[in-house]
């Protein structure tokens, strides 16, 4: 007489269908990537045609730096209680120059 042990069967079926599922997922995995990869490169695509994203590559640029002393004389005094004054000359840059853009335009 042949008497089966139900636990252990159920036990058994439990764990196939969960390795089974497990397995599913697995496969899957790389298709719900490529849809979201996809997703987002649509989303990107679709706001660069509305908006211009910045390109350091794509500009032109020519400035001139002078820089005027003026009065270099850093002075510097202690006080009681070991304070210290700092007075630093004045210097004076000026920049003049432009730049521009000289990349694909927005109808690219």
């Amino acid at each position: 007489m042949c008497i089966f042990n139900k636990r252990a069967q159920s036990t058994l079926e439990y764990t196939i269908l969960f390795s089974v599922i497990i397995a599913a997922a697995m496969g899957m995995q790389v298709y719900v990537k490529r849809g979201l990869g996809g997703g987002i490169k649509y989303g990107v695509d679709k706001m660069a045609k509305t908006t211009k994203q910045y390109e350091p590559y794509y500009l032109e640029s020519s400035f001139n730096m002078n820089n005027n002393p003026g009065g270099t004389h850093d002075e510097e005094t202690f006080t009681a209680g070991g304070a210290v004054d700092r007075t630093f000359g004045q210097r004076q840059t000026t920049r003049n120059g432009y730049q521009k853009s000289k990349g694909p335009s927005l109808a690219d």
